[in-house]
């Protein structure tokens, strides 16, 4: 897709990219703005993402449905 966001003026992604949705931050940072996966933003949004409560509420989900997915 290239940078062609780059001409824009002001911070046209930044409205989305306020920490509520960390799925949608790191979105955004992979697939729009297209920053190399070892990127500080990228890193950040994962980690919002991996302790963000619906992710919680998911391993807590799994952990309960008997499978032992997230048992080592």
């Amino acid at each position: 897709m290239g940078e062609w966001w780059r001409h824009l003026t002001g911070r046209p992604f930044y409205w989305v990219l306020d920490g509520t949705h960390p799925a949608a931050d790191l979105f955004v940072f992979q697939h729009v703005i297209e920053r190399p996966e070892g990127a500080p933003p990228i890193r950040a949004a994962r980690l919002a993402l991996a302790e963000s409560p619906q992710v919680a509420q998911l391993k807590a989900h799994l952990g309960e449905s008997g499978d032992g997915f997230w048992s080592p």
